[in-house]
């Protein structure tokens, strides 16, 4: 379950991730991947198409960390 306190938390690590810290956007990463590939094996039932929305899913949030508002939840984000 994500985490919303703390430094640890998901706002505090998105905070981080948006300034550059490829340890924090990792932990955001690890946080959330089973997550979305649950949400991929649900949408697409099959493992592999699931593996693939989850490495099109967490690259797109990589790449577009900095751009993140906060007008959503980092779960709903990702």
């Amino acid at each position: 379950m994500a985490e919303s306190n703390g430094p640890h938390g998901d706002e505090a690590l998105l905070a981080a991730a948006r300034q550059g810290d490829a340890a924090a956007l990792e932990a955001l990463i690890v946080r959330y991947q089973p997550r979305v590939y649950r949400f991929g094996m649900k949408m697409c039932r099959d493992r592999e198409d699931a593996a693939d929305v989850l490495q099109d899913t967490l690259l797109a949030a990589a790449r577009s960390v900095r751009a993140f508002r906060g007008d959503a939840s980092v779960s709903t984000w990702f």
